[in-house]
């Protein structure tokens, strides 16, 4: 790493914080691991009786809970789930999964010859239930510089600055594009946990622009339900609610119908 951000011609200073925030950006990537190995009951309750084919997701998490559950009930796959085709999965998708800011599996390529996007190396397919499968797409021998993440900074910047320069914009170009898309085509949007945060300026823009005024909006988001809800409202939607049940686990235990859908 040093060799690269010395031929960028930077201040002591400058390389210094590049250091830091590429540690920052691994610790975040570390605990956020440890949290998709652990066994989330809500999110197992939410894939086996509440997610259907057909749904769509934005998450602006990095852990892997969801889609690994997603994916042991057989409604998610690596082949096409996160909104980008990944070769060496056979089975496609029936739900999907747009993490727009990032994921503690994607690895960015270092070597030349590997594409433009995140891969899945061959540890995190395991983790997500695919022992015999692997990201057809790597180049051996592969060098990867750690996960693909837009790190919580008053300004996120939806690229990677390199000794090359940026990386990956036309990949989260892509991820937003589809998000957009899909807002547009909804009639029904459910936030949970978000807070759509002022720093969050791009996120922001798209959902406020895109959902249809008069699509069902649910807000499930603990204390800041109301006031996310009055601003939906003086948006011009004219469909808002806020869920008695303020938190994801409250929220799937009251749609719960104690059924599972896939069984």
């Amino acid at each position: 790493m040093g060799k690269n951000l010395s031929k960028q011609n930077l201040s002591p200073a400058e390389i210094e914080g590049k250091v830091a925030f590429a540690y920052f950006r691994d610790r975040i990537s570390d605990w956020f691991e440890t949290i998709g190995t652990n066994k989330a009951d809500a999110y197992s309750t939410f894939a086996s009786a509440i997610a259907k084919p057909g749904d769509w997701f934005v998450s602006f998490n990095y852990d892997i809970c969801l889609e690994k559950t997603l994916q042991q009930e057989g409604i998610w796959s690596l082949k096409d789930g996160y909104g980008f085709s990944i070769p060496g999965f056979h089975k496609s998708s029936e739900t999907t999964l747009i993490k727009v800011h990032g994921s503690v599996n994607w690895t960015m390529p270092l070597r030349s010859g590997n594409p433009d996007r995140p891969v899945i190396t061959s540890e995190h397919c395991r983790m997500l239930g695919y022992a015999n499968h692997s990201d057809e797409s790597i180049q051996e021998p592969f060098f990867g510089a750690g996960p693909l993440l837009a790190v919580p900074t008053s300004g996120k910047k939806f690229y990677i600055s390199t000794s090359f320069g940026p990386r990956f914009e036309d990949f989260w170009d892509h991820l937003w594009s589809l998000t957009r898309e899909r807002l547009l085509e909804s009639d029904e949007v459910i936030i949970c946990g978000y807070s759509l945060p002022l720093a969050d300026r791009l996120a922001r823009e798209i959902i406020f622009s895109s959902i249809d005024k008069n699509a069902k909006i649910e807000i499930v988001c603990g204390s800041s339900g109301l006031t996310i809800a009055q601003e939906f409202q003086e948006s011009g939607f004219t469909q808002v609610t806020v869920a008695q049940a303020g938190h994801f686990e409250e929220w799937v235990a009251s749609n719960w119908s104690g059924e599972r859908k896939h069984a």
